[in-house]
């Protein structure tokens, strides 16, 4: 039996040595904005260089956790280097130097923004160096510590508290520049070193000269043409990262270790696929699910736990599995980047984008067994099975009421027996089950994470998308084109398909009346596609379209089934 758990070396993340979700790692030669180039660049600034032969033999992915914090690192890191910047050239400015707050402006200028508004330093929006400049004059601040003067040929550094006295101390030299420097005793060792660096020439003031200007890139120089791969699409104007992206071109072969099958493959995935379908010999004794490795069972073991120990770090979410909050967090911080090209509705994931293009289909391939209506969407089939033709029940404990979804008894509960079930945030006026959960999320609202809408609670990728992203606003309904959309999704969906203005509005829930009460006295509207003539319900809708001969449109909400 092995001690250490290192016989899959090469297929682990990088930073944590785990091998639960390498089929969804990232490679280490991906570049990343925040990191000023790769993330193997990033990984060596802070560790330390490894040789080529080497680096090959290193882990070569990282998960998708793992990346988070990693970035949340390097966003720190760039945060304390921006704010000793900024005091360094504060200080420079008191010496009559104002270049070096200028090149700051200039430099970093998100990162300046970014600063200011996380440490409450300016009241000011867009502040620019020069404002800086003119207020400096009224600050109150200590004289520079250090000074330099001319002696003849012999430079002194003295400490400011000394200069008044005597000069027969004995003293030390450091030659610079090949001429010599007293210092006193009690003038620190690690200080003269740094003097070394900072005196380029002899000065009559106290005016030291400019700092050189402090640029700092961890993918190395940016060349002017990007590297092509011969072999794939990639390209890359880095060349350590052009490097770490040949190492995935390396002929490899992947043997079978199953004892007394002789199969070698050429890539990973037909490997894991071979395993997957010959070599399945760990059994969940729960339900019976094959797997092909002792670590996917004991992943798929997790989901019959009622353990969440997997918290996300952002708003609070319990995970049952590593793998499960990692796809949480990926959509917390990407963007919308996946675009429909028939109604311009933008996405985070591809997988939703997929589902939603089946809306715009005119053929209904999922279709009930049971009372034959067809829907679009596999996700629509399995809720209506759900609710319509499903055993299970949810009882009213203050009646015998049964109802077939959850929120139609919680709706219930509001509605004729008066009691909450539903509470809701007066900001972005999402519903909660619980009190306490209302509580925790409003910590969020009052507290939020950098880079995170105090109000819709959005995380964006830098200071410039936060300040130029569209945020919530309030209106008294959500009526448009004389229907009740309801719901805050669809009205914003409704203005953007139907008549191309992007929305986020929501509705302020009266919080003196319960959301139950409120949606069962609600009107609501559907109207013909042919004639316009509203209905309040779809069954008299559907009566009067077979008369009428209209056929059901999809804008401008989403039709996913028909009768």
């Amino acid at each position: 039996m092995t001690l250490f758990k290192f016989n899959n070396f090469s297929e682990v993340c990088r930073l944590c040595m785990s091998s639960d979700s390498y089929e969804t790692m990232i490679p280490i030669g991906t570049a990343d904005s925040v990191f000023e180039g790769s993330i193997y660049d990033f990984i060596t600034a802070i560790t330390f260089v490894i040789s080529d032969e080497k680096a090959q033999m290193f882990p070569q992915m990282v998960c998708a956790e793992c990346l988070e914090l990693l970035k949340f690192f390097a966003k720190y890191r760039n945060k304390i280097m921006t704010l000793h910047l900024l005091m360094n050239s504060l200080v420079e400015l008191k010496r009559s130097n104002p270049a070096p707050i200028v090149d700051l402006f200039e430099s970093r200028k998100d990162m300046m923004r970014a600063l200011f508004k996380d440490l409450d330093l300016c009241s000011k929006k867009d502040v620019l160096a020069q404002d800086l400049i003119d207020e400096f004059s009224s600050y109150v601040m200590t004289d520079v510590p250090v000074s330099i003067k001319e002696e003849d040929e012999v430079m002194v550094m003295e400490p400011y508290h000394t200069l008044l006295e005597s000069e027969n101390e004995v003293t030390k030299e450091l030659i610079v520049e090949g001429k010599p420097i007293r210092y006193p005793d009690d003038i620190d060792v690690s200080a003269k070193e740094n003097d070394k660096a900072v005196v380029e020439s002899k000065t009559e003031c106290n005016i030291s000269p400019n700092p050189a200007k402090v640029v700092r890139k961890y993918g190395g120089k940016k060349l002017d043409d990007p590297l092509q791969c011969s072999k794939c699409q990639y390209k890359s104007y880095y060349k350590r990262n052009f490097e770490t992206h040949q190492l995935n071109h390396l002929d490899r072969q992947y043997k079978c270790k199953e004892v007394g099958c002789a199969a070698v493959f050429d890539d990973r995935k037909a490997y894991r696929n071979h395993c997957d379908a010959l070599h399945k010999a760990y059994v969940c004794e729960i339900c019976g699910l094959r797997t092909a490795s002792l670590a996917r069972l004991r992943y798929h073991m997790e989901r019959h736990t009622k353990d969440y120990k997997y918290v996300c770090r952002y708003c609070q979410k319990a995970c049952k599995t590593k793998r499960d909050l990692q796809s949480h967090i990926v959509f917390h911080v990407n963007s919308a980047k996946y675009r429909c090209e028939t109604c311009g509705l933008e996405f985070k994931r591809k997988r939703t984008l997929d589902d939603h293009l089946r809306t715009h289909l005119d053929f209904f391939e999922f279709s009930c067994n049971f009372c034959g209506m067809e829907f679009k969407k596999s996700g629509c089939l399995k809720r209506h099975l759900a609710e319509v033709h499903g055993n299970i029940k949810y009882s009213c404990k203050y009646c015998d009421k049964t109802y077939s979804a959850r929120r139609k008894m919680l709706d219930h509960i509001e509605y004729v027996h008066e009691i909450q079930t539903h509470f809701l945030c007066e900001i972005c006026v999402q519903s909660f089950y619980s009190q306490d959960d209302l509580d925790k999320h409003k910590i969020r609202h009052q507290n939020p994470k950098e880079l995170e809408c105090a109000i819709c609670l959005d995380l964006f990728e830098s200071d410039e998308r936060l300040c130029d992203h569209l945020c919530i606003t309030y209106r008294d309904d959500y009526i448009c084109c004389d229907l009740d959309l309801r719901h805050h999704s669809r009205y914003n969906k409704h203005m953007f398909i139907k008549h191309g203005i992007k929305t986020n509005v929501r509705v302020k829930p009266d919080l003196s009346q319960l959301l139950g009460y409120i949606r069962a006295k609600r009107n609501r509207f559907v109207s013909c596609s042919k004639c316009g003539e509203n209905f309040p319900t779809k069954k008299m809708k559907k009566q009067h379209m077979d008369k009428c001969g209209g056929v059901d449109d999809i804008a401008p909400l989403e039709k996913d089934c028909k009768t």
